[in-house]
């Protein structure tokens, strides 16, 4: 793919969308270079491609045929550091992250954040400290966003790094006791989600946990009614984006917030769905946990 095709794409999803040159490239690149690169006098590298895309809601895979050899390896390093984490394998995402800042510019914001946000996540896996790990959390997203504020999420363009970020930090918000900073982060988030430009493959990966983790808090909450509006649109998406592992969490935390409400019957069958969902995806120790809480709560059994 040349040069030309690359640039025009980028300026052609961004014109159809209404997005500045200064909005989309804030914080990843100049304003020169991004009108170097739509113009077809500057090749932008694979990272600074990718995230421009996702920031327009477009994942840029499908445009990404003119890597190099070392983008290549930039990728392929980044997968396997991110699968280890996600894995629980955190000493080998170490020594590969180790590698990485060896091999590849820390200069680049990209890899800087990417490396920032690995740190993070390895220390979230591995202690307890979440006063450092929300520092590292909050140093990965004003890497890109220098004057990040959640409570204007609405001047920005994220890409799918900053989403996840974003998410990280109202985890820690919660699990430092400052629950009420996490609902407003995720819900600033869940906002920016409904009516910016996200693909359809970031939104089914983070959407169904940004709405699982806001009903659960308001519910610790004591926001009743509305953790259960969000569970429905919990449900909801995922069914939409076909992603089913926390569907019977979403189920059971309507289902808690009912009893909670003193709807016990109308609680009932929610907690009947969530336990066969459960059992239906062979996990069934969550499924004997709804059971126990049947009996505890209702002194009758699930079936």
């Amino acid at each position: 793919m040349s040069v030309y095709k690359i640039g025009d794409i980028m300026r052609r999803t961004r014109e159809e969308l209404g997005i500045t040159q200064e909005s989309l490239c804030y914080g990843i690149c100049a304003v020169s270079t991004l009108s170097k690169i739509e113009n077809g006098a500057q090749m932008p590298s694979r990272n600074t491609f990718e995230a421009l895309m996702q920031r327009m809601g477009k994942t840029g895979d499908m445009y990404t045929s003119f890597v190099s050899e070392k983008e290549y390896l930039n990728s392929e390093m980044k997968y396997k550091i991110q699968l280890h984490l996600s894995d629980g394998k955190f000493e080998e995402a170490s020594i590969l992250l180790d590698e990485f800042e060896k091999v590849f510019d820390l200069n680049d914001k990209l890899n800087r954040q990417f490396v920032t946000h690995s740190r993070a996540g390895i220390l979230f896996g591995t202690s307890k400290e979440y006063e450092k790990i929300k520092e590292l959390f909050e140093q990965a997203i004003t890497i890109t966003i220098p004057d990040f504020n959640i409570k204007q999420l609405y001047r920005f363009y994220l890409s799918s790094d900053e989403i996840s970020i974003i998410n990280s930090i109202a985890v820690i918000h919660d699990l430092l006791d400052n629950r009420r900073k996490a609902i407003e982060m995720l819900y600033s988030l869940k906002e920016y989600m409904d009516e910016k430009h996200v693909s359809l493959v970031e939104k089914a990966k983070t959407y169904p946990m940004i709405l699982y983790n806001l009903s659960k808090w308001l519910g610790r909450e004591r926001r009743y009614e509305e953790s259960i509006e969000i569970s429905d649109i919990g449900q909801n998406a995922c069914i939409e984006y076909g992603k089913m592992r926390l569907l019977p969490n979403i189920i059971f935390n309507k289902a808690w917030c009912l009893n909670k409400l003193g709807q016990q019957e109308d609680s009932k069958p929610f907690l009947r769905m969530a336990y066969y969902t459960f059992l239906a995806m062979n996990k069934e120790g969550e499924a004997n946990q709804i059971k126990k809480y049947m009996l505890d709560n209702y002194e009758e059994p699930i079936v």
